[in-house]
């Protein structure tokens, strides 16, 4: 029988490149009983302890209650958190085809510890029993998967790849940020950045056996409480109605660290497909991109 002590913490992690739908996914489920929604953790060193970045509740890093609760138990000093920032740093998605290679950085630089102190405080602050990640990244997805006292679940959610630079496209103001904008790629800069990370993702999700979730951002529009009640079951969770048949589901305020500006959106929210991409996009720019992500766009059975 597993006691306590060897009860493993359970992660939803939401993988896939940036404009895919993690945020508004993120806080849906964010809203349950048992979860806790922390954002883009990856990010918790630099934009959380170091730059201060606004929590999805609506105020900076640290003034948030739960947050500050949190750094509190971890008691990371200087020198844990500048080692993690220089590996994050060096964490690239490239990596990922060199495995053990980067096995060996994080044992050296000590992330396997500094990543279990984070989430454990995570679950002992909030009681949660599952925390919601969305930091995407393919190599901090892979990373979490082998720190001890985790229990990943990989949620790839995949959105089409015109939809997804047409949206990095656009100047978005985060208006309670650190930037006046959010950062922004052209369309080959985007289309690129889909291929790498969701080929990453098909390279490690034999990784995740049992705990590998495919989902498509249009699906899951489409669908809504459908997607989410194959993602409790994915867990092991009981499913819990988060949206009515209109589409409409209430947000409240979470602990997002990081992540697109809608995260501090709450109230009525009614889901609806971004697919302004469709009307708005230039015909020579659709045909490059599918030109370019033919393969996966093929796999993903997106039309062209």
């Amino acid at each position: 029988m597993e006691s306590a002590q060897d009860k493993k913490i359970k992660v939803l992690y939401i993988g896939g490149w940036g404009r895919s739908g993690s945020t508004i996914l993120g806080k849906i489920l964010g809203q349950t009983d048992g979860f806790f929604l922390s954002g883009e953790t990856r990010f918790f060193w630099k934009r959380g302890l170091l730059e201060n970045w606004y929590c999805g509740c609506g105020l900076p890093f640290h003034e948030c209650f739960t947050w500050q609760e949190i750094v509190r138990q971890t008691a990371f000093d200087k020198e844990d958190v500048e080692q993690m920032l220089l590996f994050i740093d060096r964490l690239k998605a490239k990596s990922l085809f060199f495995k053990a290679g980067l096995m060996r950085e994080i044992i050296l630089s000590g992330a396997f510890g500094q990543l279990t102190n984070l989430y454990t405080s995570m679950t002992g602050v909030t009681g949660a029993r599952v925390i919601v990640d969305t930091s995407k990244h393919p190599g901090y997805a892979w990373m979490l998967n082998q720190t001890p006292g985790l229990e990943i679940y990989l949620l790839h959610l995949v959105r089409d790849p015109r939809g997804v630079a047409n949206s990095w496209a656009k100047k978005n103001l985060d208006t309670r940020g650190n930037r006046s904008t959010m950062a922004h790629y052209n369309f080959f800069q985007s289309t690129r950045q889909w291929l790498a990370w969701n080929m990453l993702y098909e390279n490690i999700k034999t990784d995740f056996p049992e705990r590998y979730l495919f989902m498509r951002y249009e699906d899951f529009v489409q669908r809504p409480q459908a997607h989410l009640a194959h993602i409790f079951e994915f867990l092991g969770e009981p499913n819990q109605h988060l949206i009515n048949d209109q589409k409409d589901t209430f947000l409240k305020p979470t602990h997002t660290l990081s992540g697109n500006y809608n995260r501090f959106e709450t109230g009525i929210v009614r889901l609806t497909p971004d697919d302004d991409w469709i009307r708005n996009m230039n015909k020579y720019h659709k045909s490059i991109i599918s030109l370019l992500a033919f393969p996966l766009m093929l796999k993903y059975h997106y039309k062209f």
